[in-house]
């Protein structure tokens, strides 16, 4: 280019007939089936729904809980996660609130990808509803780092295995999505993260961020300094001052 010398447009290597037919191929071609499906069939989990005001919505989780592919899995309705998961022994357990709406494959996809994965935690999509009767998609990156301090980008329902729980952390009234302090806290202690990237689970609410979930940035800030040098602490709390000031502007 300094010399003036203007390569020529680059042309494909084949037509884009031929690619549309080898795309084809590989959308219909089957995977093998796992090995470990026959073990991830007896894996047990505990599916912990949490009441809140509405009967309509709990019943209707509920059944939506009934319908799953996975038939090892025990439902137990409590006021609070940490109430559910007392009453509970299963090595997995999952949070719901009564408003979600779990996909039949729920249960089956996250064991299956814990098993592939050797992961701690595994989240999911989320088909988030809009005033008009439809439905947008979004997904999570599964462990994003310190962007974590920014946005929940970990993600909402997750299977998690019971010995990274422990103690659940008190829960905040102010905080609108205490998943993200929830799982903010397990990746700084070290637990392993991954995000399945499909949509399983319908839900009312949006993931929160430290625009509009200022409570819960805090306690995802307070968990995330946990785990840095008492040097690099304060910069946590600078990174989301600076995100909100952004989304102010």
């Amino acid at each position: 280019l300094a010399d003036g010398n203007v390569p020529a447009p680059p042309r494909p290597a084949f037509d884009g007939g031929a690619a549309f037919d080898r795309w084809a191929e590989v959308i219909e071609t089957q995977p093998p089936r796992r090995l470990g499906d026959e073990r991830d069939a007896e894996e047990q989990v505990d599916v912990v729904v949490v009441r809140r005001h509405s009967q309509e919505a709990l019943l209707r989780c509920v059944a939506a809980l009934e319908d799953q592919s996975h038939a090892n899995v025990e439902v137990i309705v409590a006021e609070t996660r940490q109430a559910g998961i007392d009453r509970g022994s299963a090595p997995y357990v999952v949070f719901l609130d009564e408003e979600d709406v779990p996909d039949p494959e729920l249960l089956k996809t996250l064991l299956a990808a814990r098993r592939a994965t050797g992961a701690d935690v595994v989240t999911c999509g989320l088909r988030l509803a809009a005033g008009d009767g439809d439905h947008r998609l979004y997904f999570f990156s599964g462990d994003p780092g310190g962007l974590g301090a920014v946005a929940n980008a970990y993600g909402n329902v997750a299977l998690f295995r019971r010995a990274v729980l422990g103690d659940l952390p008190e829960a905040s009234p102010w905080a609108r999505d205490p998943d993200w302090p929830l799982l903010a806290g397990l990746a700084g202690a070290g637990a392993s993260i991954v995000s399945v990237p499909l949509a399983l689970v319908q839900r009312r609410t949006e993931p929160g961020s430290a625009e509009d979930d200022p409570a819960a940035a805090l306690l995802v800030v307070q968990q995330l300094e946990r785990a840095l040098p008492d040097a690099l602490r304060g910069s946590t709390r600078l990174a989301v001052g600076l995100a909100a000031d952004a989304s102010k502007g």
